[in-house]
C-alpha cells in the first residue's frame, strides 16, 4: 500500500446489539458488528509501495474485511467518542490481525541498514503489549 497508515492496537469486544442479542437468532441483515476497544494508535505515515511482509499483511487484512462485510464488521469510535468508524478513509474495511502476526511482518519489513524509525517505534510498542493476556489485535487504518 502506498497511502498513509495508522495502526490501531486494541481488543475485539462486542457491540450493544450483540450484548442484547440471542445468538441462536440471526439479525435481520445477518451481520454482526464488533466493537474494537482502542488501547493505542501509532501513525506509520507512508509505508511505501514495496512488496514486503507488512504491506502484504495490510492487504490481507483489507481482503478479509471485504470478504466478511455481510457477516462481520469491526468498528472503533472516533476521537469525539460518538462516531463509529467502520472503514478507513480509502473505504477499506477494518479487520483485526493478531498482534504477533503484525509484529513478525514488521520485523521482516524492517530494513537493517536503513531502519524506518516509525517501524522501530511500532515494534517496540507491540513487543511491550504482545503478552498482556488480552488477545490484543491490530487494525490497519488508511488516512
Amino acid at each position: 500500500m502506498g497511502y498513509e497508515t495508522k495502526i490501531i492496537i486494541g481488543r475485539v469486544g462486542m457491540s450493544n446489539k450483540e450484548l442484547e442479542h440471542d445468538p441462536a437468532k440471526p439479525y435481520a441483515d445477518g451481520r454482526m458488528e464488533h466493537y474494537f476497544s482502542v488501547y493505542a494508535m501509532l501513525d506509520l505515515c507512508k509505508l511505501g509501495y514495496q512488496d514486503d511482509a507488512l504491506n502484504r499483511l495490510q492487504t490481507k487484512s483489507h481482503a478479509q474485511a471485504r470478504a466478511k462485510i455481510k457477516t462481520d464488521v469491526h468498528y472503533f469510535y472516533g476521537e469525539d467518542g460518538n462516531l463509529a468508524i467502520k472503514e478507513d478513509r480509502y473505504s477499506d474495511g477494518l479487520w483485526p490481525m493478531p498482534i504477533k502476526e503484525v509484529l513478525a511482518a514488521m520485523k521482516k519489513s524492517l530494513i537493517k541498514n536503513d531502519p524506518y524509525r516509525r517501524l522501530v517505534w511500532a515494534i517496540a510498542l507491540l513487543e511491550a503489549m504482545q503478552d498482556d493476556g488480552e488477545d490484543l489485535r491490530v487494525l490497519f487504518y488508511g488516512h
